[in-house]
């Protein structure tokens, strides 16, 4: 996952009784087309008196290593046990770029009225020279069949049930993929690839321009 979306307020996450934790900023009140690796995002990991929704920096720093996301495959090998601190990051859509025919972006949200979701992540405190900072990474396993013919890899999708369970301990079972048909794939303006684009303007419908056996 190399950029996603959060255009609708996390507080109001159903389900999940969240306590929130110094959230301000502007993922409050704001809808964010065009979140990039970097950011400071709100997340849910569980902190004492239960699920608690806090900013973090997208990018778990750990080994003096950064990653925006890590696979499940290795998430769970014997030598990443210590990295498997979970966490959630509320999002409404995240974005994959086709191979070759210069890149044509996609914007994947849920078919069923574009609702928030959530993708499982783990993370790490990083003492940075100003001072310790929460970083998170998103977790991604294989793509479904529709998300195949772009990459190879997308985003652990989770329903509520299924992220209050990773929260409460995270599984390799957990990582299966959503399924093909709850995704959409709208082709959207190439502007996206630049993370200062960040209004409806530039994620607005465009003609596709895939060859063959279109993706939704």
């Amino acid at each position: 996952m190399r950029r996603y979306q959060l255009t609708a307020d996390p507080r109001q996450l159903p389900k999940l009784s969240l306590r929130t934790e110094g959230v301000t900023g502007p993922f409050v009140g704001e809808q964010l087309h065009n979140i990039a690796p970097g950011a400071t995002v709100p997340v849910i990991y569980r902190a004492a008196g239960g699920a608690t929704l806090t900013p973090f920096r997208w990018g778990m720093v750990y080994n003096r290593r950064q990653a925006r996301s890590i696979r499940a495959a290795t998430l769970f090998s014997e030598a990443a046990r210590h990295l498997r601190q979970p966490c959630l990051f509320p999002a409404t859509g995240f974005y994959e770029w086709e191979f070759g025919l210069d890149g044509q972006p996609y914007l994947f949200q849920l078919r069923e009225g574009a609702g928030m979701f959530l993708i499982a992540g783990v993370w790490q405190l990083w003492q940075s020279p100003h001072g310790p900072v929460r970083t998170a990474a998103a977790v991604t396993t294989r793509p479904n069949e529709m998300l195949a013919q772009l990459t190879d890899r997308m985003p652990v999708i989770l329903d509520a049930a299924g992220a209050l369970a990773w929260l409460e301990r995270p599984e390799f079972d957990h990582c299966a993929a959503v399924h093909r048909g709850r995704l959409e794939a709208i082709p959207i303006s190439p502007l996206i690839n630049d993370p200062e684009n960040n209004a409806p303007r530039f994620i607005q419908r465009v003609p596709g321009r895939r060859r063959g056996k279109p993706l939704w």
